[in-house]
């Protein structure tokens, strides 16, 4: 029977709904006796009236639908445990400073109070330290699938234990084993999709865990390689791992120094100095990781080595808790030039002009281009060197297009100097004022979703591309675009977890709207090599499986398997995740 019959039959369904939900509320009241019943019903109720499902219970009117799934223990189970086992057998075996969370009784008001939206008295990251371990920085993902359509606050997990040693990682473990519950692993939430959180979870909180920042000029893996290296700790931020190394060296990094570090890795680690330096998973030499049956391992290139393979590329969350990583430096980098371009007169002729030089001069430029960023009207990029290798490098070429396609009122370019990469994120002072340090959309519709542009596209479609660059702008304005290529093109499709047209797309295009994500995904579908960017990816990309990871989705799921057989880290657009698939129209 399907689901427009059932819909005709509703009674039916709503009278299985409603015996179906007294019994939920009898099993929640007995374990959680604080909880309004009444309102328990109201908000239980209210959630299921307005939905239609099948005589098996399946959700028709739902935009997304139920996969084959191992069957956790969920808080409407007879068999979860009460509050008191929660605290006996896992909140009091906890280190001196470790604490246990109960967020089940936690509604939109409760979540406004622990994640207040505006504070002028805090700086902007500092609600990631706060509120149990649930504040996000895309604060829809407190729903389901980051999407609040129509939906009560009800993404985030049962339980949150916020850790402070291996043994706290170790107990939270064996608790969730041993009664069947998923766990998921958080240290900022800042996650586009929601990965880090899971309803009916017990969430792993690494931001309190302690630091390292010890620089090692005489690391050596267990294959005997040597490397200068910065030590990481599983909770550390980018701004925590700069203000270690400095100008000393030179820190792979993202945009937001707010970001965690270890989840920056895993998921590929790109920024603005990437076509230089790489990206984070070729950089990274060691990490110490808790699996999923609470045993400790070192993986690196010659111990534990797929597992090493799939921490590079297969995301967090997902193979265990990352509790330490080794990270590659590099040397210092000296003085950095930024050139920058900006187009003031925005026609379709002066946006179209932009993008054929562009399109012409940035797949395969000089490698002293470090990285940067680029829209239909504007870039910036960042050159080791002084103006003079600027000049030799790009800027000789931006001023001759420059003077003779557009006149000085049409817009501007120029440079300026930096002392080191640590200057350009703003040094000593760059997380010390209220920042908007958080670059996500505030609305259903408004998430980011970032596809890579394979070279080869480019060559053979370089009229096309130019055409739709040109259109997207005056269609959907809101895009921009990472500039990748250089090291990254260096490493092996398969010698790191990451998609493999990470490895042959100069250009990664973010847009940050359903209609923008849906043009450029028409362009760059995924049979043609396209894929999706895992850092800067959609709660709603379809076949995200294949978008994320595409051919090495089969060896990362193996690996998953091996290491996690029970599945018990779950999460949503991981590998081997079990569940609801949201379906995308």
């Amino acid at each position: 029977m399907n689901c427009m019959t059932i819909q005709n039959k509703r009674v039916l369904v709503v009278s299985n709904l409603v015996s179906a939900t007294i019994t939920a509320l009898t099993v929640l009241w007995t374990r959680n006796p604080n909880n309004s019943i009444i309102n328990a019903f109201s908000y239980s109720f209210e959630a299921e009236r307005n939905t239609s499902r099948d005589l098996e219970g399946n959700c028709c009117s739902c935009p997304w639908q139920p996969s084959s799934t191992i069957n956790y223990t969920t808080i409407d189970d007879p068999d979860w445990p009460y509050d008191s086992i929660w605290q006996s057998e896992l909140g009091a075996i906890l280190s001196t400073d470790a604490r246990l969370f109960n967020n089940m009784n936690i509604g939109e008001d409760r979540y406004y109070e622990l994640c207040p939206e505006d504070d002028d008295d805090k700086p902007g990251y500092s609600f990631m330290l706060e509120g149990n371990g649930l504040c996000m920085i895309e604060e829809n993902c407190r729903y389901r699938f980051c999407n609040r359509d129509g939906q009560e606050v009800n993404g985030l997990p049962a339980y949150t234990v916020d850790v402070r040693t291996p043994e706290d990682i170790q107990s939270a473990i064996s608790f969730a084993n041993k009664y069947n519950i998923q766990i998921t692993v958080k240290n900022t939430g800042h996650n586009y999709v929601g990965a880090s959180v899971m309803p009916n979870s017990l969430n792993i909180w690494m931001i309190h865990y302690p630091k390292d920042g010890t620089i090692n000029e005489n690391f050596q893996d267990s294959c005997g390689t040597p490397a200068v290296t910065v030590g990481i700790a599983g909770g550390e931020l980018t701004n925590d791992v700069l203000n270690v190394v400095k100008a000393d060296y030179t820190l792979l990094t993202g945009d937001h120094r707010s970001t965690g570090y270890a989840g920056f890795i895993m998921g590929v680690g790109v920024g603005y100095t990437s076509r230089l330096h790489g990206a984070g998973v070729d950089l990274v030499m060691r990490f110490d990781v808790i699996l999923p049956n609470s045993t400790e391992v070192v993986a690196d290139a010659c111990s534990n080595p797929d597992l090493f393979w799939a921490l590079r590329g297969g995301g967090g969350g997902t193979f265990g808790v990352v509790t330490h990583m080794d990270m590659k430096l590099l040397p210092a980098t000296g003085q950095i030039t930024e050139v920058y371009f900006n187009l003031w007169e925005k026609t379709r002729e002066n946006v179209r002009k932009f993008m054929e030089f562009w399109t012409k001069v940035s797949p395969k430029a000089d490698r002293r281009v470090m990285g940067g960023y680029w829209l239909a009207f504007k870039f910036v990029l960042y050159i080791q060197g002084d103006e003079d290798a600027a000049r030799e490098v790009l800027a000789d070429d931006l001023e001759s297009w420059f003077n003779e396609n557009l006149n000085d009122d049409d817009g501007e370019w120029g440079f300026e100097s930096f002392s080191s990469w640590y200057d350009i994120r703003d040094g000593d002072e760059g997380y010390v004022e209220k920042d908007d340090d958080n670059p996500v959309g505030d609305g259903a519709g408004d998430k980011i979703s970032t596809r890579l542009v394979p070279l080869d596209f480019i060559e053979e479609n370089t009229t096309k591309m130019i055409d739709f660059l040109t259109d997207l702008y005056f269609d959907v304005e809101k895009w921009d675009a990472y500039y990748f290529g250089g090291a990254m093109s260096d490493v092996a499709q398969n010698k790191t977890a990451v998609h493999p047209a990470m490895r042959t797309s100069p250009w990664a295009i973010s847009t940050t709207t359903r209609v923008g994500h849906q043009l450029v995904r028409e362009l760059l579908p995924n049979s043609i090599g396209a894929g999706a960017s895992y850092n800067h990816h959609s709660p709603e990309e379809p076949d995200w499986r294949n978008a994320l990871w595409g051919e090495n989705y089969d060896r990362l799921l193996s690996i998953k398997k091996d290491v996690d057989p029970h599945h018990r880290f779950n999460c949503w657009h991981c590998v081997g995740y079990q569940g609801e698939e949201y379906e995308f129209s």
